[in-house]
């Protein structure tokens, strides 16, 4: 008799276990997903309020869509979207050759898919995890009146809002 509550109480133990185990993956791959999403729309709104702010910067400037242009501006430009956004900025050539950034050391090394699709007109985002630091590289082309100027591209910490999903 108590070898079949022993293997009842062990098989009920097992599939609890498993059950919660299971939960945990899948809770896990929803808050890495929500993370992921909250990412990406903050990146994108950051995307749409730059274009907006470098158009106007240009306008503001009496300075025409060139590539010239941009990199006269590009010190006002980054120091004015680093204020705003809260991390770090830097602008780019359409070679991918850094003019101007708001921390040269947030950008260093930094090689990731991002700025590879910037320089082929598209935007992405990278995240970079080191440990308990987690960073979020964003890169796309700098569009005025239909000419790409250059490129942008955003590094900023997102420890705290992986932390809260841990």
């Amino acid at each position: 008799m108590r070898t079949i509550k022993a293997k009842f109480t062990i098989g009920f133990i097992l599939i609890f276990g498993s059950l919660l185990l299971l939960l945990n993956v899948v809770v896990g791959i929803f808050l890495r997903n929500n993370n992921d999403s909250v990412i990406q729309s903050e990146m994108e709104s950051f995307m749409n309020h730059s274009n907006v702010f470098v158009r106007q910067t240009f306008l503001v400037n009496g300075k025409n869509n060139e590539q010239e242009a941009f990199a006269a501006l590009a010190p006002e430009i980054v120091q004015d979207l680093c204020d705003v956004t809260g991390g770090s900025v830097a602008a780019y050539d359409n070679d991918g050759m850094l003019i101007q950034a708001s921390s040269t050391a947030a950008f260093e090394g930094a090689d990731y898919e991002d700025m590879k699709n910037a320089l082929s007109y598209k935007l992405s985002f990278t995240i970079v995890q080191e440990g308990n630091k987690v960073r979020a590289y964003f890169a796309f082309p700098v569009m005025v009146a239909g000419e790409k100027v250059g490129i942008l591209r955003f590094c900023k910490p997102y420890q705290d809002l992986y932390a809260q999903s841990t």
